[in-house]
């Protein structure tokens, strides 16, 4: 109960807030007091046990008017998977990708990065002729990949050292490699970038979609 008035005598009106919530929030509720009193919200979800109540315990904070920017530690560590897509969609399969469903394995612990995946892939993908694009996720515990997706004629797998995707065969694929973060170095790059990451947003969007139709 008193938390809001501690943390509101450690702010300063003339400096941005960013609040850290170092707990994971799929279990422990966010306190709607504390946050807004912040320009930034940053956490990790890699510490969510429920992909699907960390995604909801954020869904009020997506759409309402002058809610704090969110940051996401996790969704850094997607970054080389995404920019490697991004541009074997521009090299290999320059014309228009619109899958129905996508397949992601994770290894274990890293589900909620598939679903990070997922999101962003259902909300860059679809188009307003469709809904959604169907995700399906699994975890692979023999693969030694962090990450995999395939969909339409795109494979992309991501291990601790790169990223590779291939596409049809003849076609080279688009190799990255991944940088090493740390966590403090992850925290202390988001407190001096105070942005509003528009992707992230709508990833987190889409999977509020998926996870509350789940439930109808």
């Amino acid at each position: 109960v008193s938390l809001p008035s501690i943390v509101g005598n450690l702010a300063r009106g003339d400096v941005p807030t960013s609040v850290w919530w170092a707990d994971d929030l799929s279990h422990t509720a966010l306190l709607p007091t504390v946050v807004e009193m912040g320009r930034q919200l940053i956490y990790d979800s890699r510490m969510w046990r429920d992909v699907r109540r960390g995604v909801l315990a954020l869904a009020p904070l997506i759409d309402r008017p002058h809610a704090p920017d969110l940051a996401d530690l996790n969704w850094r560590r997607l970054t080389p998977l995404r920019q490697a897509l991004i541009h074997a969609a521009e090299t290999i399969t320059p014309n228009a990708v619109a899958p129905d469903r996508v397949r992601i394995s994770h290894r274990a612990g890293d589900e909620p990065l598939a679903w990070l995946l997922g999101g962003w892939l259902s909300s860059r993908l679809g188009n307003g002729s469709k809904a959604d694009v169907q995700i399906h996720v699994e975890e692979n515990a023999r693969d030694d990949e962090v990450l995999t997706v395939s969909f339409d004629a795109l494979t992309a797998s991501m291990n601790r050292q790169r990223v590779v995707v291939e596409a049809s065969a003849g076609i080279p694929p688009v190799r990255l490699p991944v940088r090493h973060e740390s966590d403090a170095d992850a925290v202390a790059t988001e407190l001096g970038t105070l942005s509003h990451d528009v992707c992230l947003r709508d990833a987190l969007a889409a999977l509020t979609r998926h996870f509350r139709e789940m439930t109808k």
